[in-house]
């Protein structure tokens, strides 16, 4: 749709902003995510690939490439110039919740359905890092301005700090 009223066809799960003012997306239950101009108020177009619900999203600093995290188990990659998706990462074993890039946008950490965060390598796909954060799904992740530190957030009614590089729980 080219509504300048950011419509999207399915219940919204999660939204970003890039940093400027440039996109707005919103990922929806039906696993598309919509792109608008935040200049104009049209569409610029959906990114598909997810086969089930959005449930994270981040948009890298420069705000040139995305991150969706999605119940189908796995977190991607999307450059937001081109419209394409980039790379499938696939390791957790439930459902992604949670996606961030790091400030450099070289890594990414994930966090999902069994208390799992991962660090991931963006260049190749492959994992750094896995720990075992939480005994229960973790709903959210964010990171530190210097990426230095993580905060999750878990069912198992606690939020914990986590050092990403070395996977160590600091609180």
């Amino acid at each position: 749709s080219t509504s300048p009223h950011f419509n999207h066809p399915s219940p919204v799960n999660a939204v970003a902003v890039a940093e400027g003012d440039q996109s707005i997306v919103a990922g929806g239950h039906d696993g598309k995510v919509q792109v608008w101009s935040v200049k104009t108020g049209y569409s610029r177009g959906v990114l598909e690939g997810h086969f089930m619900g959005i449930t994270g999203l981040s948009i890298s600093s420069d705000g040139r490439r995305l991150l969706t995290a999605s119940i189908d188990k796995t977190m991607r990659l999307w450059d937001l110039v081109t419209m394409k998706e980039v790379r499938q990462f696939k390791k957790h074993e439930g459902q992604v919740f949670a996606a961030v890039f790091s400030p450099d946008a070289k890594t990414a950490v994930s966090a999902g359905r069994y208390g799992a965060v991962i660090q991931w390598d963006l260049s190749n796909g492959k994992p750094i890092k896995s720990i075992k954060a939480h005994d229960a799904l973790i709903w959210s992740l964010k990171l530190t301005p210097d990426g230095l530190f993580a905060r999750t957030g878990s069912s198992d009614v606690s939020s914990r700090v986590w050092h990403p590089d070395r996977g160590a729980r600091l609180r």
